[in-house]
């Protein structure tokens, strides 16, 4: 049923121009300078063993940080992407999902082979 609506998701984000970027997004979106490797995999990490404890708050608190420190970070940007899908999943029509979209494609953009590992420790896809 999930992948259904990511279709769906991604569909109508290309579909539709996308509202204007929160503070926080465009902020994650901006060119920044490369970070620490380890310190993004720190926070992908601790991201994952969030959201496996249904953390959905906090893991997206930590995979926003990831992003921010690393803009171009695939794996982030999907993680981040789900977990926003994930926390306002049975919301209807809700604006998040709408991000998530637009995240999800930014990741599959930039690496349309990127597959997520939900079971490592440290996610290192970084593209």
């Amino acid at each position: 049923m999930v992948i259904p609506n990511l279709v769906l998701l991604v569909t109508l984000a290309q579909a539709a121009p996308p509202p204007a970027p929160e503070a926080s997004e465009s902020q994650t979106l901006t060119a920044a300078p490369p970070a620490d490797a380890s310190a993004v995999r720190v926070s992908i990490t601790a991201g994952i063993i969030e959201y496996k404890k249904r953390k959905f708050a906090q893991a997206e608190v930590d995979f926003e940080r990831a992003l921010r420190a690393d803009p171009n970070n695939v794996a982030a940007a999907y993680y981040l992407g789900y977990t926003i899908y994930k926390r306002v999943e049975k919301k209807p029509f809700h604006p998040d999902k709408a991000r998530a979209a637009r995240l999800f494609d930014q990741a599959f953009t930039a690496d349309p082979l990127f597959r997520p590992d939900w079971g490592r420790t440290a996610a290192s896809t970084n593209k």
